[in-house]
């Protein structure tokens, strides 16, 4: 009785129909694409944070450490800090 008087009956009658829509939807979908590496450590590697590091000792401001590498001056602070001993860190910020 609700078909007779609403849109509420679904578009495919059979089956047949329904199966040959998922197909096609399935054939159509473009693949997901590779996901990218967020880690710092693992997209820039060991000889990279390491020479991030030795060129901040010798004094190149972080803001062209950022432009270099393309990374965040978040993601460059990060880095120097996890590879400061604790005492660094602490005569640093003390």
């Amino acid at each position: 009785m609700v078909a007779a008087y609403s849109n509420l009956t679904h578009p495919y009658k059979s089956r047949g129909q329904l199966r040959l829509l998922e197909t096609t939807r399935a054939s159509t979908r473009k693949p997901e694409p590779e996901p990218e590496i967020r880690a710092l450590r693992r997209r820039l590697g060991d000889e990279t944070i390491a020479q991030i590091a030795a060129d901040y000792k010798a004094g190149t401001p972080t803001t062209q450490l950022v432009a270099d590498h393309g990374i965040s001056k978040t993601g460059v602070l990060k880095l120097l800090a996890e590879g400061r001993r604790p005492d660094e860190t602490a005569a640093t910020l003390g």
